[in-house]
């Protein structure tokens, strides 16, 4: 186990002066650094999952988002938009291939464009918007024609493992609340479950909260 991981995985087990493992390289960032935990997001571009678990954005500079058209979307398959920095000199650099990004209040992740967290725990929440196309039929047009229509979803990730699931009551009741036998007990016996679920996922990272 690397042991960065090995640093994340004990967070839950042992309260933050425990934690002393060291590395090769010398020391390791310090259990304060881990997001869950801080006080402060820095700003800047994620350039893997395991720097925005340490709140460590290797990338600086402004922070553009443009918004692409519904046409690019429907036809082109891309992604609702695109993050952009802009250094102090003006210089314009088009960043694709990176995790996410902070602009020093907000968490957004790359998934189909860059979207808001919009609740940061053990589970992260946020949700996915954009153009699809789908058949449409014309019944004075011999042609099925793709017609745009627009979608939304929500998905959860996992902050110590990066484990990505679409938030619906089958993956809360397989992987999401497994490791909470009382709460996925709740969960089950909720019969309007289907409506609560980013309630349960409230309760579980309240239940789940790491060692301070």
């Amino acid at each position: 186990m690397r042991p960065a991981i090995l640093l994340l995985s004990l967070l839950f087990l042992l309260p933050i002066s425990a934690i002393t493992a060291q590395d090769s390289a010398g020391k390791l960032p310090s259990a304060k650094d881990f997001i869950l935990l801080a006080n402060t997001f820095r700003p800047g571009v994620y350039k893997s999952f395991q720097e925005f678990q340490l709140n460590t954005p290797s990338m600086q500079g402004n922070v553009v988002i443009r918004q692409r058209s519904a046409t690019a979307q429907k036809y082109l398959l891309a992604s609702r938009n695109e993050l952009y920095l802009v250094d102090d000199n003006g210089f314009e650099q088009k960043i694709k291939e990176a995790w996410g990004y902070s602009d020093g209040k907000d968490i957004y992740i790359r998934d189909n464009g860059w979207n808001k967290i919009q609740m940061v725990g053990s589970w992260c929440l946020y949700e996915i918007r954009g153009v699809g196309a789908t058949p449409g039929y014309n019944p004075n047009d011999i042609q099925i024609r793709p017609v745009a229509s627009s979608y939304k979803k929500q998905r959860v990730f996992n902050a110590y493992t990066g484990q990505q699931y679409d938030l619906t009551v089958f993956y809360m009741r397989k992987y999401i609340l497994a490791d909470d036998p009382p709460l996925l007990d709740e969960f089950k016996a909720d019969k309007e479950r289907q409506d609560r679920l980013e309630y349960y996922i409230q309760r579980y990272n309240q239940h789940k909260r790491p060692i301070q």
